[in-house]
This record gives structure tokens, sequence and C-alpha cells, in this order.
């Protein structure tokens, strides 16, 4: 039904009742959708301050309410903030310029911000991690100087370049995870299964395809050798693959998609 619909050749509503009043709040709001947006928009800006304490005093009033709600709308709560996150990640993306700095690959979802200067993780931890880091990008001007885009395969090799990754060392149980990494790589075969990635061993991963990598490495308390070795004895059972870092990334990402895209960000037939 159309908003003209609810009134006849006079201008009088032919509806009465609840419906009535229902059916013409909601085609008055969908007609007027930006205007009312602007509207909320300005309101909040102006009322900050009261708009926070009126939710204070309903917790307070409503113990737990928070709590139920995010049970009751699980999905729907998840839903918002990945889409928030996203929206934040690329206006960030945006300002350092929308591709890596290293390949030129343009595809958001294989870039990674980098610290040009290094100190990544405890910039990341002092602002509170990515969301918080691409709130910075945004905002502060300053910071522009200090960050640059790089695929996933870029910074993977830069980090191996600057000694920002564990590199082999004389202890035995580094070397022993080394040689594990290696060899699972080879018997995987040696290069991405899905855009083909083999220059650099060093930015192919070993992806577990039902995705329980977490479980498994907490399984062996976080030691890689021991995590390796776990993984080199259930080889046959079908569930690993090789991907290089960006493909890596993506299937994070839009795991319903990811065979499809190659490291330029082209759709492969």
């Amino acid at each position: 039904m159309a908003y003209k619909d609810l009134y006849d050749q006079d201008g009088n509503l032919v509806m009465s009742g609840r419906e009535r009043n229902v059916q013409h709040v909601a085609l008055w709001q969908e007609a007027n959708r930006e205007r009312r947006a602007q509207y909320m928009a300005q309101y909040y800006q102006e009322n900050k301050e009261e708009i926070a304490q009126h939710r204070q005093s309903r917790r307070k009033r409503t113990p737990g309410y928070g709590a139920q709600y995010y049970q009751d709308h699980r999905e729907e709560v998840l839903e918002r903030i990945s889409q928030r996150n996203r929206e934040l990640r690329d206006q960030a993306y945006r300002i350092l310029g929308s591709e890596c700095a290293g390949c030129g690959c343009c595809d958001l979802d294989m870039l990674v911000v980098d610290h040009i200067f290094g100190g990544g993780r405890l910039n990341r931890h002092e602002l509170g991690g990515n969301i918080g880091m691409y709130r910075e990008i945004i905002k502060n001007v300053e910071s522009w100087k200090t960050y640059q885009l790089l695929c996933a395969v870029c910074n993977e090799l830069k980090a191996y370049e600057n000694g920002e990754r564990q590199t082999v060392s004389d202890r035995p149980q580094h070397i022993k995870g080394h040689n594990l990494r290696l060899e699972i790589i080879q018997r995987l075969g040696p290069l991405c299964r899905n855009c083909g990635y083999c220059v650099d061993v060093r930015a192919l991963h070993i992806d577990h395809i039902r995705g329980n990598g977490a479980s498994e490495l907490a399984a062996a308390n976080r030691y890689m050798y021991r995590y390796y070795q776990y993984i080199l004895d259930h080889l046959d059972t079908g569930d690993y693959m090789i991907l290089c870092a960006c493909c890596h990334l993506v299937k994070s990402f839009r795991p319903e998609a990811w065979k499809r895209i190659n490291r330029t960000g082209d759709v492969l037939a």
C-alpha cells in the first residue's frame, strides 16, 4: 500500500483504528527516512550527555538487561558489530590509499595496516586492538605518517626481513618446529592451493579447512613444535591445505567466495 492510498479523494483517512495508525506511521517513516536519520544524528550530537545518563539509569533500573538482550538477539548484535567494524576498516583503508604499498594489491580483504617503523603489537594493544587503530587513523592526521597498507604476503615478508617474526634459533624446540613446518608444507605441496603462489615459503600458511586451528593450538599449549607434530600426524585426514597469507586472510573474511579471488582482486573463472 502506498502512502497516498490511505486517503480518499477528499483527503480523509479511509482506515480507522490501530491498524490505520500503524500503517500511517510506517509509511511516513519510509517516506522520510533520510530526514529522520539526519534529525536523529543531530539530536544525538546535541544531547550526548543526557542520552548517556538515561541509558545508565535504565541499566540500573533493569539489571542484566544488556546481557539478556544479547542472549535474545545474539546473531543480530554480532552482525551489527561486524558491519560497523567493516565500515571503520574501509574508511581507514581509503585514507591510506586502498592498495598495497608493495605490490599494488587492491582487494581490501587482503590488506592489513602495517606500522612503517615497527611496534605494531604494542601500538594495537595501547589503542585497544584493530578497531581502536582504525579510529586513530580516521581522527588523527598525524598518524598517517606511521601507517601504510600492505597485502598479507608483503606484510609477512616484511616482518621476517625486519626480524619481527620468530626465526630459527639454537633452541631445539625452535629447530624442530621449523623443520616440521617445512615438512608439512612439502607434503601438502609448497604452493597456495587457491592462487598458486609459490615465490617464498615464508608467506605460506597451513590452513585448517574446517576452521578448528585455534582449538588444536590450545591443545598443544601453544607450543608450535607440538602443534606442527599434531598436524603432521593427521595429514591423512584431509583437514589441511596450504594457502598464501593473502588467500588465508580472505578465507576468514568471506569463506563463501575466497576460491574465486586472486591476489590482484580479480574474480577467477
